[in-house]
């Protein structure tokens, strides 16, 4: 049986139909509506209408969302990247109109339970995600389901303070090691705009000091936050996501700072095994169906 699985970033839509097995056999996306709910809904309504109209069957819609939701109603609970999602269930909404069920997963969980179901986690139990994009954010896996937390913020990384030596300007991970913060790095000391983060790496490259001093940051304090990661959480493995984290030398950068951080204390021997997603683009779609699959309402 197959599932429709939409994925609903902040700037595209992608969606697809998934099978049980995670076999993608359709995908396509575009651009995201986000200048309000109600267009937002008509959008997705489309998607749906539009493989309805080819009689295309699936039994269920799987929605991956950028924002924490409440996995039982589908209400978003956090603004994300389109605040007008707060406090609304597209579950319900979409609900009103098609006889299906319907679910809700956080992007940042959808991916890890990708992972979790056939990717690079799928004989662990215990793992952390980090995505590395406009923010850091991420999910935490204890033995092989969501961690969710009180608050639904379980795996939110990128609101953990890295810097604190200005008390009155306090930086997270994201503020400080997001690839949108080492681009604004910079910018703001080249004096530049429009820059992409492959550009910085390129200007690294040619010898630019001021890029190579910016990247070198990046990849010390994404360390650290993987360091903390593993310390508070113990995860057997901690995956890493993200358009950056593709890059062939990503993960060498990052063993290189940790061990710059572990020849400065003692830390009792223990340091994360870190390893890349095996699924990048098509992560959110399958692990939206993964949810979907396993819940229970």
């Amino acid at each position: 049986m197959k599932y429709l699985a939409i994925d609903i970033g902040g700037t595209n839509i992608k969606y697809g139909l998934v099978s049980s097995a995670g076999e993608i056999t359709f995908k396509n996306k575009e651009k995201t509506d986000k200048t309000s709910l109600e267009n937002l809904v008509m959008q997705l309504s489309d998607i749906i209408e539009n493989f309805k109209a080819r009689s295309i069957a699936f039994k269920g819609i799987a929605l991956s969302v950028p924002a924490p939701v409440n996995a039982v109603t589908g209400e978003i609970l956090g603004r994300g990247s389109m605040p007008f999602l707060l406090n609304e269930s597209l579950n319900q909404i979409l609900g009103k109109t098609y006889n299906l069920k319907i679910t809700s997963e956080n992007d940042g969980n959808c991916a890890a339970l990708a992972e979790v179901w056939l990717g690079a986690a799928k004989s662990c139990k215990d793992i952390a995600l980090v995505v590395c994009g406009t923010g850091i954010g991420g999910a935490i896996i204890k033995d092989r389901k969501i961690h969710r937390g009180k608050h639904l913020y379980a795996g939110e990384f990128g609101y953990s303070i890295l810097d604190s030596r200005d008390r009155k300007n306090l930086k997270t991970w994201s503020h400080i090691a997001s690839t949108k913060a080492m681009i604004d790095q910079y910018c703001e000391l080249k004096g530049v705009k429009g820059v992409s983060g492959e550009a910085v790496f390129e200007s690294a490259e040619l010898g630019d000091e001021i890029a190579q001093k910016v990247i070198d940051d990046f990849f010390f304090f994404n360390a650290l936050g993987l360091h903390n990661i593993q310390f508070n959480y113990d995860p057997e493995m901690i995956l890493l996501g993200g358009a950056i984290s593709s890059r062939a030398d990503f993960l060498e950068k990052l063993e290189a700072h940790l061990d710059i951080i572990y020849r400065s204390f003692d830390y009792g021997g223990v340091r994360p095994v870190i390893a890349q997603c095996e699924f990048s683009n098509d992560s959110n779609l399958l692990g939206a169906v993964y949810h979907h699959i396993n819940s229970a309402f």
